[in-house]
C-alpha cells in the first residue's frame, strides 16, 4: 500500500464523521475537525473540537493532502453568507497550506 493520505475532514457532523471513520479504515491519517464537544474516544480519527468560519482550529499537521469540506449552518438563522463562504475559504487556504487563523499542532 502507498504512503496514507493526511485527511482533514472540516464539519464532522453526521456526513463528515462517517467519512472521516471510512478514510481512517482505509488506513488514512485522519483529524476531524466539528463545531460541538467532541465525544468519541476512537483512536483512529483525530477528534478536534473548532470552528473553521472563525478560524479557532488548533492541532491540525503542517501538511494535509486532503481538505474536505462537510459544514452545514449552526442555526436556522445561519445562511449562506455566514456558513458556506467562510468555510470555504478556510478550507482553501488549509488545502493551499495557508495557515492564516489556523494554528498548528506543531
Amino acid at each position: 500500500m502507498s504512503e496514507p493520505l493526511r485527511i482533514a475532514v472540516l464539519g464532522a457532523g453526521y456526513v463528515g464523521s462517517a467519512f472521516a471513520r471510512a478514510a481512517a479504515a482505509a488506513k488514512h491519517r485522519v483529524w476531524a475537525v466539528r463545531r460541538s464537544p467532541v465525544s468519541t474516544r476512537e483512536s483512529a480519527v483525530t477528534w478536534q473540537r473548532g470552528d473553521i468560519a472563525s478560524a479557532t482550529i488548533v492541532g491540525l499537521p503542517e501538511r494535509l493532502d486532503v481538505v474536505v469540506l462537510t459544514v452545514a449552518p449552526s442555526a436556522k438563522s445561519d445562511g449562506y453568507d455566514t456558513t458556506y463562504i467562510p468555510a470555504a475559504a478556510g478550507a482553501v487556504a488549509l488545502a493551499h497550506g495557508s495557515r492564516g487563523g489556523v494554528a498548528s499542532g506543531r
